[in-house]
């Protein structure tokens, strides 16, 4: 899916993990998985002149690959025209920078199609623990031996601002449980107008046991 996303869209696409992951061992249904087809990229139809950077409905442009004959492609980090020479000018800057956004509106429309919020345990429940990373196997155990709710969150940016409001909708109560000392997700949820009410922080390099996280889970529901 990353991949795919990278072609499409022409950008990097970062998967994070952690220590706890590389080190340990999982076992999963591997049919449970959703296949996901390969995703090519948009290919320039070689009719005008090749403009790296063209300006489109999408944000997308389409990409010329070398030793394409007919094609004379510039890629520049500094703001450019479509035909990526370097520029100043306030129309062609602006121009640019919509082109960018389109591409980003259009990636997060995209990515709603993508079960990206899993919730587990309870669903009913008015208090939830919310998660990311390697947290979700102990977060998952610990919510439903305390009939919880669990958020997962499997994308961070952009972020899935529909699917979530929808997994928070109706809670009393959201906990936050993060191997980190300054609450990294926190941050980022009270970006888009959300609050966590608790929040439960390891930061000494090992992993939550079971046990403790539903000690402290109790002393906050």
């Amino acid at each position: 899916m990353a991949l795919n996303i990278s072609w499409k869209y022409q950008i990097p696409s970062i998967i994070l993990s952690d220590k706890i992951l590389s080190e340990s061992s999982y076992s999963f249904e591997i049919e449970s998985m959703q296949k996901i087809e390969e995703t090519l990229p948009i290919l320039w139809d070689e009719k005008g002149p090749y403009k790296r950077y063209l300006n489109t409905e999408t944000g997308i442009s389409p990409l010329a690959f070398i030793p394409n004959k007919n094609a004379i492609i510039k890629v520049n980090s500094y703001e450019h025209d479509e035909f990526g020479i370097t520029t100043e000018d306030s129309a062609q800057v602006k121009m640019m920078q919509e082109k960018r956004l389109r591409k980003e509106e259009n990636l997060m429309k995209e990515l709603e199609n993508y079960e990206l919020v899993k919730v587990y345990g309870n669903k009913n429940s008015k208090f939830s623990i919310l998660c990311w990373g390697s947290n979700k196997g102990v977060c998952v155990e610990a919510g439903e031996n305390l009939n919880l709710k669990i958020i997962h969150l499997l994308a961070l940016s952009p972020f899935p601002l529909k699917q979530f409001q929808e997994a928070v909708k109706g809670l009393e109560k959201i906990i936050c449980v993060e191997n980190n000392l300054t609450s990294q997700l926190v941050k980022l949820i009270n970006c888009y107008g959300f609050k966590a009410d608790e929040k439960i922080l390891k930061y000494d390099g090992r992993p939550f046991s079971l046990d403790e996280l539903e000690e402290e889970l109790k002393r906050r529901i």
